[in-house]
Formats: structure tokens, sequence, C-alpha cells
């Protein structure tokens, strides 16, 4: 009897085990996705940096405002997704950290690109101030 017993507490313990591993590797599975989806916002932002330099160097106005607005478009969807696949309140404070600093690198990029605001290109003839 004592042999059943230690048996049937074995199994339990087993299954109890198993149970808690699924549920780990549940878990890491997605945060793998999640880490997939992540890296696909950060090609994305590097996708931005052609953009700004076919405006800059080609200066097609129709064109590239119509990469702009694409863009921003698609850099509203990728701050969405941040927020979204934060989990801890750490993680939300740092996809707010991300989204403002992505705003940010849009609007210089934007404004060099444009010849506006404070990151533009000087023209030629035009000399910086020091």
């Amino acid at each position: 009897m004592l042999v059943v017993e230690i048996f049937a507490a074995t199994s339990l313990y087993q299954i109890m085990n198993a149970n808690y591993l699924g549920r780990l590797q549940n878990e890491g599975a997605s945060r793998a996705l999640d880490a997939l989806q992540i890296a696909e916002v950060a090609k994305n932002l590097e996708s931005f940096y052609t953009i700004v330099a076919d405006a800059v160097i080609n200066r097609n106005g129709a064109a590239t405002h119509s990469a702009f607005e694409a863009f921003k478009t698609q850099s509203e969807k990728d701050m969405l997704l941040v927020r979204k696949l934060a989990d801890t309140e750490e993680e939300n404070a740092q996809a707010e950290v991300f989204a403002s600093a992505y705003k940010r690198y849009l609007d210089l990029c934007i404004g060099i690109a444009s010849g506006s605001g404070p990151g533009r290109l000087l023209k030629a003839g035009e000399h910086q101030g020091r």
C-alpha cells in the first residue's frame, strides 16, 4: 500500500511540474513572437533612412510628401503595437519613451528633408551661425 501511495504522490508531482513547464513554454513562445514583432518595428524604422535620403538627394516634393505620409501611418501602427505588447509597468514606460523618441526623430528628419525646422539643411550660400 505504501508503494502505491508513493507512486501516486510522485505521479501527481510530475503532472504538476509538467503543467508548470508547459505554461513556461507557452509564455516563452509568446515572448518570442513579441520579439519578432519588435524586430519588424525596428526594420520599419530603419527603412525611414532611405526615405529621408531620397528626399534630401532628389528633392521631389510630391513623392517625398507621399512617402512621408505613408511612413507616418506605419509609424503610428508601430507605436501602437509597441504599446500593446508592453505587459509590465516598466515596459509601458519604455513604450512611451520609444513613442516620444520616435515622434521626435520623425519630426527632425522631416524637417531636414523639407528644409524647415531646427534640423533643416543649409541652402547653397547660406552659412551656419556660430
